[in-house]
């Protein structure tokens, strides 16, 4: 590309050299400047496109603005050229004619607008989207960020424990007070001490996993009693309303106390099936966009 670019500013040269009025000088000059510009500004759009796979990350960040910043500026150039009509070395029979004036360049002049417009363009484009750019320049630290919001949630409360509680909670309508506390854990991570996910994909599957599961929690503070030899141990079990269960202190003779256990049993069927179902869609979504 260099070697195409350099070798047309050259033969550019001769002709102006064969004639060498000032209008002719100035109009290479300022093509020659916008040319490499432009060349320049794709140099550095090719380097941020290869270095977005092999780093280092200071160039990948610094390539897109120098990208846009010199092809803006060639484009300037370029535009500047056909605006005062410089450009006369085409054809020698317009030599003291402006460019606009000019039907035989009218191929040129047509490109410099367009290569003007599209300059306005880029430039009303990087302004209002400066805020996109600056995020996608920062996302191998925005992706840091959220591993390291995610290593601490996992830690608090692994999908291998979440899938388990929710198994026991679903056959046998109990759970342990460290698995409580696990998924008490969990949720107050997130929403008390303010670590927020920055992709806003991963955030709102994190909310939506979160309002569930405070719904499940909700529903065992209300329904769920202490049961078992030492029901207020560490390890002790929490059971749903074990005096209208009948394999643990309810009565079958009970049969409106068994009436309302089976309905309590699926709305906590339905609050399991919901958290189970955004666990995965959470997981899913962190492993695609975070890659663990």
């Amino acid at each position: 590309m260099w070697t195409v670019v350099l070798r047309l500013i050259r033969q550019r040269r001769m002709r102006v050299v064969a004639d060498p009025s000032p209008q002719r000088v100035r109009g290479y000059r300022l093509h020659a400047a916008a040319s490499i510009s432009v060349t320049v500004g794709v140099t550095w759009f090719i380097a941020w496109l290869v270095s977005d796979a092999i780093g280092p990350q200071w160039l990948h960040s610094l390539s897109l603005p120098a990208a846009l910043l010199f092809i803006v500026i060639g484009a300037g150039l370029c535009g500047y050229a056909g605006w005062v009509g410089v450009c006369k070395g085409y054809c020698d029979s317009i030599r003291a004619a402006r460019l606009w004036k000019s039907k035989s360049l009218g191929f040129w002049r047509n490109v410099t607008l367009i290569l003007l417009v599209l300059g306005v363009a880029a430039v009303v484009l990087l302004v209002k989207q400066s805020h996109r750019i600056s995020a996608f320049l920062r996302r191998d630290e925005h992706r840091q960020h959220d591993r390291a919001i995610f290593a601490g949630a996992d830690a608090l409360l692994t999908e291998m424990g979440l899938m388990d509680t929710l198994r026991t909670l679903t056959s046998l309508h109990a759970f342990t007070r460290d698995e409580l506390r696990a998924m008490t854990r969990f949720g107050y991570y997130f929403e008390e001490t303010g670590h927020p996910y920055l992709d806003k994909s991963i955030g709102d599957a994190t909310e939506r996993l979160l309002r569930s599961l405070s719904n499940l929690l909700d529903f065992t503070a209300q329904y769920f009693r202490p049961y078992g030899l030492r029901p207020e141990a560490r390890g002790g079990s929490l059971c749903m309303l074990p005096s209208l269960n009948r394999e643990r202190e309810g009565s079958p003779a009970d049969i409106e106390g068994q009436v309302r256990y089976d309905k309590h049993a699926r709305e906590l069927d339905e609050l399991i099936g919901a958290v189970t179902q955004l666990y995965r869609d959470y997981r899913k979504i962190v492993k695609t966009r975070l890659t663990v």
